[in-house]
C-alpha cells in the first residue's frame, strides 16, 4: 500500500496484484502488466516467470497461476485481503490477550467492508464472549 501511494504521489501507476500466497505491486500503464516489484523483499524486480518461481518456491511444489492473477486488484479488494490475512493471523493467536484485541479492531474494519457486515459483527461478539 505504502509503495502504490508513493508511487501515486511521483506519478508512477502502480497496482496491487494478488497472486496465490502472495502480493506483488506491478507497473500499470493500462495495458497487460510484464514488471512487478516484490514489497517484502526489498522491492525486487520480477517479471511473469518471476512471479511464477516465487508463487511455487512459497507452495513448495510448482503452481500454476491463472493469468487473471496478474489482472491489478482494486484498492478495496487490497485492503479486505490485507484484514483477511490479519484476520487469520490473529486469530491462530486467540491465546494471547493482545492479539484478541487486535483481532478485534481487525473485524471491526471488516465489518465495515461492503459485503461483509453482520456476518463479521455476529463473529467478532462471538469470539470476545469469553473476554467478558
Amino acid at each position: 500500500v505504502v509503495m502504490i501511494e508513493v508511487g501515486a504521489r511521483l506519478g508512477v501507476p502502480l497496482a496491487g496484484i494478488g497472486l496465490p500466497a502472495h502480493v506483488v505491486v506491478g507497473e500499470f500503464d493500462g495495458g497487460r502488466i510484464d514488471r512487478f516489484f516484490d514489497p517484502f523483499d526489498r522491492g525486487r524486480v520480477l517479471d511473469r516467470a518471476g512471479c511464477r518461481a516465487l508463487v511455487s518456491r512459497l507452495a513448495g511444489r510448482t503452481e500454476v497461476i491463472p493469468e487473471a492473477s496478474f489482472d491489478p486488484m482494486s484498492n478495496l479488494s487490497l485492503l479486505e485481503r490485507m484484514l483477511n490475512n490479519l484476520k487469520a493471523i490473529y486469530s491462530a493467536r486467540s491465546d494471547d490477550l493482545s492479539a484478541v484485541r487486535a483481532l478485534a479492531r481487525v473485524m471491526t474494519l471488516r465489518s465495515r467492508l461492503p459485503g461483509v457486515g453482520d456476518s463479521e459483527t455476529n463473529e467478532r461478539f462471538r469470539l470476545a464472549a469469553p473476554l467478558n
